[in-house]
This record gives structure tokens, sequence and C-alpha cells, in this order.
């Protein structure tokens, strides 16, 4: 990441502000104090804090906190919800092609676990129609998901 010259400009100041005024004051200064002494607003103090602390990465050897756990032993850990999101995605990309009752039907079959009889109550249609919309709009959503572009 590059940081912008105004921030390392900045922390090298507040670096100096920090020296002098732990001098005057006795004690730590409160980010409020140097950005009064910088004449500066309090969240670029903030930011140029945040700054200098970037330049130093944690060691993968670094224990976590009190438990026995090393940092790089919880890195690079696979996200079993991430494989899905792309599935996901292309999933709500394939019934966006669906006329407006067959994705209907099928978001109350699949995503709203109704049976088929369910899905003719809530919808006003035999269970029959609701057997041959799923039957024509599956096939539909398998060819757009295997990567068809046109519809069946």
């Amino acid at each position: 990441m590059r940081v912008p010259r105004r921030l390392k400009d900045l922390q090298l100041a507040v670096r100096q502000a920090v020296v002098e005024l732990s001098a005057t004051l006795g004690r730590a200064p409160r980010p409020s104090e140097i950005a009064a002494h910088l004449r500066v607003p309090v969240g670029d103090v903030v930011e140029a804090v945040a700054v200098a602390e970037a330049h130093t990465s944690d060691s993968l050897d670094e224990l976590i906190g009190s438990s026995a756990l090393l940092r790089g032993g919880v890195l690079g850990r696979v996200d079993a919800t991430l494989a899905g999101v792309e599935y996901r995605d292309a999933l709500r990309r394939a019934l966006a092609r669906l006329p407006a009752r067959e994705r209907e039907i099928v978001v109350l079959r699949f995503f709203g676990d109704l049976t088929q009889t369910g899905i003719a109550q809530q919808t006003g249609i035999s269970q029959m129609h609701v057997s041959r919309t799923l039957r024509r709009a599956l096939p539909v959503l398998r060819h757009h998901l295997e990567g068809g572009q046109n519809r069946s």
C-alpha cells in the first residue's frame, strides 16, 4: 500500500511533537494535544499514527494473545462459505433470466421448502401446473449454470 506523502511528512512531525510534548507535560500527549501543537485536525494525527504502525509487520511466529496459537497458523485457512459465493451469484443471475412466474415457483420450491401442493395453494394454480413449470425451468437453470447463454 502506498502511503500519501502528506501523511509521511505528518508522521515525522507527530513523532517530533510527541518527544517535545512528553518532555513538557511529563507524560505521553493525547492526540488532541498533538493536533493542537501541530495545528492540524485530530483525525490527521490519528491517521499519521496508523501510518507509522503500518510500516512494521507482525511476525507470523508471534503468539496470538494468551493462546498457544501462532499468528501464521490461523492465516490462509480455507473459508468454506467463500466457495459458495461464486455459485450463489451464478444461481442468482440464472434465476433472473427466468420469467417471473417460473422464478417465483423455483424459489418457493427450493428456497421456501414448499411442496408442489403448497406452491399451488399459495400461487392459485394447480399442482400439475407447478410440476410442469418446474420441469421446464430446471433445465434452463442448469443450462445457464453450466455456462450457456441462450434459453433452451
